[in-house]
């Protein structure tokens, strides 16, 4: 009899004559089928305990190559489905930020290798992404655009080309790549719907614009042609007082665009005429004021709201309840 096995038989021994039972079935031999509630006794104990990186990396190592059976992934389901269901999430908060914080430092010290970026494509060849819920959309919206006017996301490829990054090549070169499979009807479709999304909804910077000018009572109209001034669409309006905001950003400023007209600052000094005939003031906007940070603008908007008699202190009645 080894060491071990006697070292067992001592402990079965002792714990029979202290509690009447061992809770083995053998003093050489642990029971392989515990009851559920024994599974959840022994969770319950496990709760809070803290593991120690050796003890953690240990356990990594021992499930390298290791695959669950079916009735394991299935039971594993089940279980993760009851927590949700009782305490409303899978993994707490907290958890999460450090399961998020200890993916980025291991994909910063270990890359993706291109082999493992192949593989992966290939696993999920076939299996059907689960559409994102309207709400789930939402959320993610609103998320990344306070992120983005508070300055705490950055996008991945800010600053990159395709000279600097191979990803923004690669992506590049795709999205080319299925564009250029297309039919000349299919192209022109394609360009005329996509001109139309982008004259309805607001860009990057007039979604911060808009997060500046919402305290002060203003909304954006800029793609809305119910809300036409004049027979414009001016970016953003007020309901009380009579100014309007225009953005001149360089997507629709920039002379070097292809599809900015030569004589586009005639056509701003006509447009800002015909507000002023339907008698609206307005007030342009340039990058560098966006630059420049929310008090900037607000105060730039509140300059001008002064001049046409609001009060300096001025807050527009329940501002942003037309926004709902």
């Amino acid at each position: 009899m080894t060491a071990t096995t006697e070292s067992a038989k001592k402990a079965w021994i002792t714990r029979k004559k202290k509690y009447g039972t061992t809770g083995v079935k053998d003093p050489t031999s642990c029971n392989k089928n515990p009851s559920v509630e024994h599974k959840h006794n022994i969770s319950n104990s496990l709760v809070g305990r803290k593991l120690s990186d050796e003890h953690r990396k240990n356990i990594g190592t021992g499930h390298t190559g290791k695959t669950c059976s079916e009735g394991t992934k299935i039971n594993l389901r089940e279980a993760r489905s009851r927590r949700k269901k009782t305490l409303g999430y899978i993994n707490s908060p907290e958890t999460r930020k450090k399961m998020s914080v200890s993916q980025k430092e291991r994909f910063r010290n270990h890359p993706i290798t291109e082999e493992t970026r192949a593989k992966m494509s290939v696993s999920l060849l076939g299996i059907p992404k689960q559409p994102r819920t309207e709400e789930h959309r939402k959320n993610l919206s609103k998320a990344i655009k306070e992120k983005i006017v508070d300055g705490e996301f950055v996008p991945w490829n800010k600053d990159l080309t395709k000279e600097t990054d191979e990803r923004v090549r690669r992506n590049g070169q795709s999205i080319s790549d299925s564009y250029n499979i297309l039919t000349e009807i299919e192209k022109q479709e394609r360009l005329q719907n996509s001109m139309f999304k982008a004259s309805q909804a607001p860009n990057i910077s007039e979604q911060i614009l808009t997060s500046y000018l919402k305290p002060l009572g203003f909304t954006y109209t800029g793609g809305d042609n119910k809300k036409k001034i004049a027979g414009h669409r001016p970016d953003f309006s007020h309901i009380e007082c009579p100014l309007l905001i225009e953005h001149d950003g360089p997507g629709g400023h920039d002379p070097n665009v292809p599809w900015v007209p030569e004589n586009k600052a005639e056509l701003d000094d006509q447009r800002d005429e015909d507000y002023r005939r339907d008698g609206k003031e307005v007030l342009r906007l340039l990058p560098e004021d966006l630059v420049k940070g929310r008090e900037f603008v607000q105060q730039k908007v509140r300059d001008c709201m002064t001049q046409l008699g609001y009060p300096p202190d001025w807050i527009p009645f329940n501002a942003g309840e037309w926004f709902k």
